[in-house]
């Protein structure tokens, strides 16, 4: 008779080694096994993995970015516990790593669930700690019961884990939900009741997440039987100003009869069912009646259509009546104020920055917006100043590389009468002193001059500012938000920026997604078209199809910015109600592979703008037709290496699964039409 860790190490290695000897390892926990032995070179005999959580301020960044699906979970967690309280039994959310993020246990039993490590921040993947209820439900993406020693670690035989990934609304693993004891007694049969609750709250959980995430899309909610229409249990179908598959839950997908998202996403729904969803959208009522429908099976669905209240924007209006509520929701939103609830408009990125935002507004934490040129982040700091209990107070921007070297300073800390040549005689209040109680947005905080950000940390670290030439320092409360398009690690360690301002300032870090890779670029088009058509009082109510697949295809690399630009040159060009192709200029023309010659009006802008009568006429480029197939034929070839995994494909090619998803509805590329 070996140890207890022998025996069971000798019975790993002969499920394994030789199958039929393993009648009492189901196939879930043997391919966990096999994965742990040949994959990670895990020892079955090891009691002491490495159980300790990682750092704090590691941790607090992980929950930091899954705050969406923290907030979400956490009420229906709150809900599972008080069916579970008592038993001996705590509950783990962890993110898509297996690092545990959220915890419930009775009270008082902190301890012993700690000293198994069932704690936040411990690592739970396969990796880290072999076969166990969180990481093998991450490996094999189905609910797993993982009782006593089905666990590949001796050490961990004295657990029963019971967990079930929650799947977001593209189809990724967001996190696991667990029901884990470090000493049950029950049998393995016993867990099915306990497995059932964890299935039954991932399935509320995922259903919040598909709901609050495309709350601004139109939705298709949708089933066989008319009383599961509005339960969780119904299909769920995201839908964008054309009708065409945003996302969908599997739900949807089992009553469509499909085996992959892939076979849905980016099509039009019109495709796979016959209704005239535009018909629908115009009647909704608040009773939003059940409807019918069927699929090209003959399978018959009982329906709701959601059209969310700014839907006269995200769809081209068609008519007077259509214009007018436009116009009016248009003008209601001040005329293009943007605030914190409409920068987010369907994009997963922007959502979550919008969230954070929301709940740092009051907050004493300074913030870095990070982001190309021209996607928005100076929109983003005042809208997050607007929001905040300091918006009677001053907004003071400032960029710090369009300031001249020699002006910043006193820019910045302002300066006492007579305190330099050419000064003011009664000096000057700088930027940090009309901050005062508001907010102070340092753009471009990266090309700061040196020894200015040690004079910038001294401010922030005692709260006082000294004005050139004085010696009397004026006492300052503020708000920093910082911005940049740089990596200021890189700067760091080039030695450019002070790596204590840094700490200072970087008490979160929001990324701004550029415009490119959004997924809600269409509503952003038609609501700049809307805005800045009310704006100059035209009357163009719509655009082109080809004008609007030409912005789509266009890469954007000015952003927000250079939308904004390119649609108020569209609409002051434009003397009809539909802005056209001709209307763009041949640098987004060309994107689609259209003819890049410009049209009459903007022909006409560009001679007007010559400087000289007799300068050459301007020649447009080329166009080149062969860039739609070479485009077509690198995006099928790639598909085709990824066995039209169009997630991977995404990434080799370095584009949004949206951007992927637009090109191949543009070249009319599916799995089965290859």
């Amino acid at each position: 008779m070996g140890t207890l860790e022998s025996r069971h190490a000798d019975r790993v290695f002969d499920a394994v080694n030789e199958p039929y000897k393993a009648a009492s390892a189901d196939g879930v926990i043997l391919n966990s096994w096999r994965r742990c032995l040949t994959k990670f070179g895990l020892d079955p005999e090891d009691r002491n993995r490495a159980r300790e959580p990682i750092e704090q301020h590691l941790l607090e960044v992980r929950r930091g970015q899954m705050e969406n699906l923290r907030r979400v979970a956490r009420p229906e967690l709150e809900n599972l516990y008080t069916q579970i309280a008592g038993s001996g039994f705590c509950i783990l959310l962890t993110d898509a790593e297996g690092v545990v993020i959220d915890f419930l246990s009775d009270q008082g039993s902190e301890t012993d669930f700690r000293k198994a490590s069932l704690y936040l921040g411990v690592n739970w993947s396969e990796e880290s700690q072999g076969t166990n209820g969180i990481g093998t439900a991450l490996a094999e993406r189905v609910p797993v019961t993982v009782h006593l020693d089905d666990h590949f670690c001796t050490g961990h035989t004295q657990l029963t884990c019971s967990g079930a990934p929650i799947i977001d609304p593209f189809g990724d693993v967001a996190g696991v939900l667990d029901i884990s004891s470090p000493s049950s007694e029950d049998s393995r049969n016993s867990q099915r009741h306990t497995i059932a609750l964890v299935n039954i709250t991932n399935r509320v959980i995922e259903y919040t997440l598909f709901h609050e995430q495309f709350q601004k899309h139109m939705m298709f909610r949708f089933h066989t039987r008319p009383d599961y229409v509005g339960q969780i249990c119904e299909g769920l179908v995201a839908l964008d100003w054309k009708g065409q598959v945003v996302a969908c839950n599997n739900i949807a997908l089992r009553l469509f009869g499909f085996t992959h998202r892939d076979e849905a996403i980016g099509r039009a729904l019109c495709e796979m069912i016959d209704c005239n969803l535009a018909d629908v959208a115009g009647s909704q009522t608040k009773s939003a009646r059940l409807r019918q429908c069927s699929d090209s099976r003959g399978v018959l669905f009982h329906y709701q259509l959601r059209v969310p209240e700014f839907a006269s924007v995200y769809s081209p209006p068609a008519t007077d009546a259509g214009v007018a509520q436009a116009s009016k929701e248009a003008s209601t939103a001040d005329s293009g104020k943007v605030t914190l609830g409409t920068i987010a408009q369907g994009d997963m990125a922007m959502a979550y920055v919008v969230n954070a935002a929301k709940k740092l507004v009051n907050c004493d934490i300074p913030l870095i917006i990070t982001g190309e040129t021209g996607s928005g982040k100076e929109v983003l700091a005042k809208a997050i100043h607007d929001a905040s209990a300091r918006a009677d107070k001053e907004f003071v921007a400032i960029n710090c590389a369009s300031i001249p070297e020699s002006l910043i300073e006193s820019e910045l800390f302002g300066y006492k009468g007579g305190a330099f040549t050419g000064a003011r005689r009664d000096g000057m209040r700088g930027k940090i002193a009309q901050a005062n109680g508001g907010t102070l947005f340092l753009d471009e905080i990266g090309d700061m001059p040196l020894h200015l950000q040690t004079r910038l940390l001294r401010v922030l670290e005692e709260h006082e500012v000294i004005p050139l030439g004085s010696d009397k320092a004026i006492p300052v409360k503020l708000n920093v938000i910082a911005a940049t398009h740089r990596a200021l690690s890189e700067l760091i360690e080039e030695g450019t920026f002070r790596q204590d301002l840094y700490f200072r300032l970087n008490g979160i870090t929001l990324k701004i997604p550029p415009l490119r890779e959004r997924q809600d670029i269409e509503f952003l088009i038609h609501r700049t078209i809307e805005l800045e058509r009310l704006q100059a009082s035209s009357a163009v109510r719509t655009i082109s199809h080809d004008a609007i697949r030409a912005l789509l295809d266009y890469s954007w690399p000015g952003n927000i910015r250079e939308m904004r630009n390119v649609i108020r040159v569209a609409i002051a060009m434009c003397d009809g109600e539909e802005i056209a192709l001709e209307h763009l200029p041949p640098d987004i023309t060309s994107s689609c592979g259209q003819n890049t010659q410009p049209g009459p009006a903007v022909a006409t802008a560009m001679a007007d703008a010559m400087p000289h009568a007799d300068a050459p006429p301007v020649v447009p480029r080329r166009s080149m037709p062969s860039l739609q197939d070479a485009e077509r034929d690198t995006l099928q070839s790639m598909l085709g290496e990824c066995k039209w995994n169009v997630t991977l494909a995404a990434q080799r090619l370095g584009i949004s699964r949206a951007t992927l998803y637009r090109k191949m509805n543009r070249h009319g590329l599916s799995k089965t039409g290859s």
